[in-house]
């Protein structure tokens, strides 16, 4: 083969398009990937236990199943999962760290101790945009014992609170 006609599945261009694809295509609507947008297949892909976490292990795994060797897989794995990793995280660290009473759960008191704890100096509209978001889902999603479990706030980031919160509130104004 010469050098005009080089295959383009050399590492670097592999681990380019990983890392480009959701940036280029994460925005197509998700009916156009059967209800899944670009960027929840991209990381369905790397999820290999389907958890909703993908591991280091699996980001490795992955880039191994993609054909890049062992050596640029660990180094691509530790700088996605090490850089990137905290922007995608899932909520889990919230519930770890504040979830007192209940393990799976926030109290009000609780969740108004995260969203202190969580607070950027000098960010005063990151404050009351996010007491905002959470005290309203606090509101609209706690249970009975005054709850907000980790399954319903999944179920924001996944989308299916929303639609049972509509069933839930047509219910009781039927029984009304």
């Amino acid at each position: 083969m010469d050098a005009g006609r080089r295959r383009l599945s050399s590492p670097a261009v592999a681990v380019a398009a990983i890392l480009l694809f959701p940036l280029f295509f994460g925005s197509q609507p998700a009916a156009a990937y059967g209800g899944m947008t670009a960027l929840q297949k991209h990381a369905a892909f790397f999820d290999r236990d389907n958890d909703g976490i993908v591991s280091f292990s699996e980001t490795y795994d992955g880039l191994r199943a993609l054909g890049l060797g062992a050596g640029l897989s660990s180094l691509s794995a530790a700088f996605i999962n090490g850089a990137l990793s905290g922007k995608t995280r899932p909520f889990e660290e919230i519930f770890t760290k504040h979830a007192m009473t209940v393990p799976d759960a926030l109290t009000s008191d609780e969740l108004d101790k995260m969203l202190q704890a969580n607070r950027k100096p000098g960010d005063y509209s990151g404050w009351v945009g996010a007491s905002a978001e959470w005290k309203m889902l606090y509101r609209l999603a706690k249970d009975k014992d005054g709850l907000l479990h980790k399954d319903v706030v999944r179920g924001v980031y996944d989308g299916s609170l929303f639609a049972k919160l509509v069933k839930q509130r047509r219910s009781e104004e039927n029984q009304a």
